[in-house]
Formats: structure tokens, C-alpha cells, sequence
């Protein structure tokens, strides 16, 4: 569920989703991002096999996806599709 829309003079923040296979490539995006004040990282994945879920549940408005999750999907996505 999406928080309601700012109004007057409030910004919007950009909700970010990280999702890395790599910990420390995570951690370090995620401490980058929440130092922006219009950022907000709602949540942080390292699994591949929940990721459609947690991108479904959470709507963000930007995925940041390492390639090894990338390929992930796309391999099941096939599959999905076949």
C-alpha cells in the first residue's frame, strides 16, 4: 500500500527497493540513500525467490537490482511463460 500523496509544500519522497545478492553492495547502497532526504529505502532483499512478492507488496518506486537477481528473474519468468 502507498502512503497518500504529499500536500502543499511537503516533497515526495522516492521509495526505493535494493535488492543484491552481495551484503555489503546492499549495505552500502542502502546507507547512501538514506542519507537523501527525499529517500526512503522501504526495504532491502537478498532473495531471489521473494523478490516478485516483496516488489508486488511494496510497490517502490525504484528497484535497484544487482544482474545475478536480474538473470534470476528472468530465468523464472520464462519458465512462467512456457
Amino acid at each position: 500500500m502507498r502512503p497518500k500523496e504529499p500536500t502543499g509544500h511537503e516533497r515526495a519522497r522516492l521509495r526505493v527497493l535494493v535488492a543484491s545478492s552481495r551484503p555489503l553492495t546492499a549495505a552500502g547502497l542502502e546507507e547512501l540513500l538514506r542519507a537523501q532526504p527525499d529517500t526512503e529505502v522501504i526495504v532491502s532483499s537478498s532473495d531471489g525467490m521473494q523478490l516478485e512478492s516483496i516488489v508486488r507488496d511494496t510497490d517502490p518506486d525504484v528497484l535497484i537490482l544487482d544482474v545475478d537477481l536480474r538473470e534470476w528473474l528472468a530465468r523464472n519468468a520464462r519458465k512462467r511463460a512456457a
